[in-house]
């Protein structure tokens, strides 16, 4: 905690959430990395900061947008997402603004490789890298669209308001039956037959590869994003400090130590993980 009162971060030792420095006090939205000494969060501003395994650091990203995600294949391939449209490109030593086809505010990106990324946003915009130029598709919905994820090429899931969840067959975008209005904010999933989507009022639904069925969450709080290694190992964040993590049989809370809200979560692996969110706050749990 600063001078001011303001956590800038935080570290799980194990037992207890100790403060880390993050080098912004902007709301950072977004976070993702390619493994334990290279993770890249994005916020408020244009703000782009990278931890290189031991300390966070500003990067120089040429916008004063806001950024809302982040998302990449390695460390020479990083996108990032935000505010009219905005696609910056992170080509191992400098972040380059691409032509997004789209004036839309985008929410989200995900993809399965350098050529397959598709990013998501508002008025059900859908935009896809096909590894050299950005193309709108055709999402046969008008909701704005928070997040998407791909497990292959064939297999992508987006998710948005009034419970929207569209999928990728390889070819086009179709609507899946949610059973549910509440928005939808992230989706991920260990596999074709393990897919989460988390959103308001705490809803967490999960896809079993043959339809999407409702979780207990233990939590009212809006939730914003789910990330996990595997199926037995899957962290959601949302509002007022809220983590919660799947061990395969159910969701437990976990005390993060503050009450700031979380944006996103993504880890290295199920002894790195990452929460980034209000005042540049940035978590880190090392069990």
């Amino acid at each position: 905690v600063d001078a001011n009162g303001v956590m800038r971060g935080e570290l799980w030792n194990g037992s207890t959430w100790a403060a880390q420095a993050s080098d912004t006090s902007q709301w950072l939205y977004g976070v993702w990395g390619t493994d334990a000494n290279n993770v890249w969060a994005v916020g408020g501003s244009g703000t782009i900061v990278n931890w290189n395994g031991s300390k966070w650091s500003k990067q120089t990203s040429g916008t004063t947008t806001p950024l809302y995600n982040t998302w990449g294949t390695n460390a020479n391939n990083v996108w990032a997402v935000g505010h009219a449209g905005m696609i910056l490109k992170w080509d191992g030593s400098s972040w380059i603004s691409q032509t997004s086809v789209s004036a839309s505010v985008l929410a989200g990106v995900g993809g399965t490789d350098a050529n397959n990324v598709w990013v998501v946003g508002m008025d059900g915009t859908i935009v896809k890298w096909n590894g050299t130029s950005w193309a709108g598709q055709k999402s046969g919905a008008t909701q704005g669209l928070y997040g998407v994820w791909g497990a292959d090429a064939t297999n992508v899931w987006a998710v948005g308001d009034a419970g929207t969840i569209l999928k990728w067959n390889g070819s086009s975008w179709a609507r899946q039956a949610s059973g549910i209005t509440d928005t939808l904010f992230g989706v991920w999933g260990a596999d074709v037959n393990n897919v989460w989507a988390v959103g308001q009022n705490g809803t967490i639904k999960k896809w079993i590869g043959s339809g999407w069925t409702a979780q207990t969450s233990g939590t009212t709080s809006w939730l914003y994003n789910v990330w996990g290694t595997d199926a037995n190992n899957v962290w959601a964040v949302g509002d007022e400090g809220t983590i919660l993590k799947w061990n395969g049989t159910n969701w437990a809370a976990q005390a993060s130590g503050t009450k700031k809200g979380h944006y996103c979560v993504w880890g290295s692996d199920a002894n790195n993980v990452w929460v980034v969110g209000e005042d540049g706050m940035i978590l880190h749990y090392v069990p």
